[in-house]
């Protein structure tokens, strides 16, 4: 939030960026967007999309430069902005369905340090990044989206925000003291609230982190008007009070007017207390229940967000928010990283096929050599995803090839790879730097052509339109199909159909277990603290259940409360069988004595199924593997060893 929310002006550089057209240089020349017209025709680049996005949004109109629609208009540089962001988000979410890829292609591996390589002819440099590399980065650009523009609070919204903590009955309950209230009361000045402390809900964390920092916002903006409570009061007062008439244009003392108003009943007291009580009433819940409550109130404070008009203000430093996002390897390569994107669509369009992911060195491989980047499981054996894969050029007459064709991806069927016949599917990512119809429709003929057995699947982020279509060769028009808008939010969808004609069904899967399983861990002292972990593996994500993440309603499971002394009990209750493998640990958190010949048992029941296992008698390290359990073959694998480091 920022400091001074004010409507005054403010130097935030030598030369103020005054207009949005001004804005927009700004942003093309920073961020390097690639948009070049001729005339009046766009050319073909990475950056088309996003400029049509935004025009369409501001202008409800493409087919002119954005640069020359912002010229004399009477948009703002905040809704420039805001749109701006807005186009961003799918990119957000492309990194978001890169790092879930990652990490189930990383527990398959059980490599803690698998990164993904990127082709580094398509890019400035080589990019190796690892899994939370690509989480730091997608909040990045998160952060930014929200730090722009900023809502505009006024008295009302701020105690709604107070409410939207409160019980259905929209009661404020018996206040749970601490400490820093009364400091905040009577101590002069404005002290600095309390850090948050997360209750572990990470739904209800994430809003009642944002309504701290309004706290924080608050307090500040309280220090930037006067020295103490007492002070504020009277500059409020001397300036007029609640008898001066409102003006809408006199922003500093309508400022004034809703900080000394709210301040006037300890406002932040109250919110953090509000918070407190939800905290408390969430602790006192379980399961669903809990799931629930936090749901409501993450929805009012969303509700109430979204509702509140935003200030046409920058805040300080934007431009180095904005420098600080473009400066992001992420963004510099973005075309890079929309076609490691795109194999997440894929991965995601062959469910429920089993997919086992290939990595190398620690690394999933998308270079230029042709990379094997998973092996897919279907009724008739197993078939392969391969990224930069290179065979033959078949057809004569190709303008820009001579000897090969090198598509994005290709799924292979069984046979040798090097034979046309045997690849099924071919996806081009149309996203080069400098793009053209021509070269584009004539990679989809040769692709066709070298591959006479495949659909020719080519997608774009923004739009293809007919032109292409018109180009391929008739004899391969009826494998070649077009999926422009190609981006977050449905597009797997669009390869699924096309993945259910070209590659084979799933092996047919057995009948899991009707009945729901409880795995009891249970000890006896000298052990003291000992953990029941449960790694469920399905074929597009991996959900870890432990101590800190005791429920997950998508798998329908759910961990008891965490003990730590001896004897001990824990339960873990599997209601349906959702996922492929569960596989069961325990740690021995308090590490000394050794797990090794311990008091220390694990009991699986399904329904008349019985199963016990006793810690190893071999062996050291605080990780007990126990056991495996496949419900589609309804088999149980005892595992019993013990492992020094995590192992996922």
């Amino acid at each position: 939030m920022p400091t001074n929310p004010k409507g005054a002006a403010q130097k935030l550089h030598t030369s103020p960026i005054v207009s949005a057209a001004e804005m927009w240089s700004f942003l093309c020349e920073e961020g390097g967007l690639q948009l070049a017209w001729e005339g009046d025709q766009p050319q073909p680049g990475y950056d088309r999309a996003l400029e049509s996005d935004i025009s369409k949004v501001l202008f409800g109109d493409d087919t002119k430069s954005l640069a020359s629609q912002l010229q004399g208009s009477k948009v703002s540089t905040a809704v420039l902005l805001n749109a701006f962001f807005a186009t961003l988000q799918p990119f957000a979410q492309m990194l978001r369905e890169i790092y879930a890829m990652l990490d189930t292609a990383n527990a398959s591996a059980q490599d803690k340090i698998l990164s993904v390589a990127l082709k580094s002819e398509e890019l400035d440099q080589s990019l190796l990044a690892t899994l939370d590399q690509f989480r730091e980065w997608e909040e990045e650009l998160r952060a930014a989206s929200v730090r722009v523009v900023i809502p505009a609070w006024d008295s009302k919204s701020l105690w709604e925000l107070r409410g939207a903590f409160a019980d259905e009955s929209k009661s404020f309950g018996q206040p749970i003291s601490d400490p820093w209230d009364d400091l905040y009361r009577k101590k002069p000045g404005f002290v600095d609230p309390p850090r948050y402390e997360p209750v572990g809900d990470s739904v209800f964390d994430e809003v009642a982190e944002l309504a701290y920092s309004v706290v924080d916002w608050f307090v500040q903006s309280c220090r930037s008007l006067a020295p103490d409570h007492n002070a504020l009061l009277k500059k409020f007062a001397a300036e007029g009070g609640y008898g001066r008439d409102v003006d809408q244009d006199d922003a500093d003392f309508n400022f004034l007017r809703t900080i000394a108003h709210v301040e006037s009943d300890f406002w932040p007291v109250g919110i953090v207390s509000q918070i407190r009580l939800a905290k408390r009433r969430l602790l006192d819940m379980s399961g669903v229940a809990r799931q629930v409550e936090a749901a409501r109130i993450s929805n009012n404070v969303s509700s109430l967000i979204a509702a509140l008009p935003r200030s046409e203000m920058l805040i300080d430093g934007f431009e180095k928010v904005l420098r600080d996002v473009f400066q992001l390897p992420v963004w510099k390569q973005r075309s890079a990283v929309y076609s490691v994107w795109v194999s997440t669509q894929i991965v995601a369009g062959l469910a429920p096929r089993r997919v086992e992911f290939h990595t190398e060195n620690g690394k999933l491989n998308f270079g230029f050599a042709g990379s094997r980047l998973a092996r897919i499981e279907t009724a008739e054996g197993y078939y392969t995803l391969w990224s930069e894969l290179r065979t033959k050029l078949l057809r004569k007459n190709s303008r820009y090839r001579k000897q090969s064709i090198q598509p994005d991806y290709r799924i292979l069927s069984p046979r040798n790879e090097e034979e046309p016949t045997s690849t099924c599917l071919v996806v081009e990512c149309k996203q080069y730097k400098k793009a053209s119809n021509r070269n584009f429709s004539e990679a989809a003929n040769d692709y066709a052509v070298s591959c006479p057995d495949a659909v020719v699947a080519l997608v774009n982020y923004g739009p293809i339109g007919t032109s292409l279509a018109e180009k391929i060769e008739p004899s391969a028009r009826g494998r070649v199909i077009f999926l422009e808008h190609f981006k977050p939010a449905g597009a797997s969808d669009l390869l699924k159909e096309i993945i259910e004609k070209t590659v084979p069904a799933p092996v047919k899967a057995e009948q899991p277990w009707v009945e729901g399983g409880t795995v009891h861990l249970s000890w006896m002292a000298p052990l003291r603290d000992l953990d029941l972990y449960a790694l469920l593996t399905t074929s597009q994500d991996v959900h870890t259940i432990s101590f800190s993440r005791r429920i997950d309603v998508s798998m329908d499971i759910e961990l008891s409360e965490d003990e730590r002394t001896a004897p001990g009990n824990e339960y873990l209750h599997i209601n349906t069988w959702g996922a492929e493998s569960y596989d069961i640990y325990v740690h021995n958190y308090s590490e000394i004595p050794s797990l090794c010949n311990a008091e220390a048992f694990v009991s699986l029941r399904i329904g008349d199924l019985e199963r016990k296992f006793t810690a190893p008698d071999t062996g050291v390290g605080t990780w007990w593997h126990v056991c495996t359990i496949e419900p589609r073959t309804k088999s149980i694998t005892p595992e019993g060893h013990l492992l020094i480091n995590r192992p996922f």
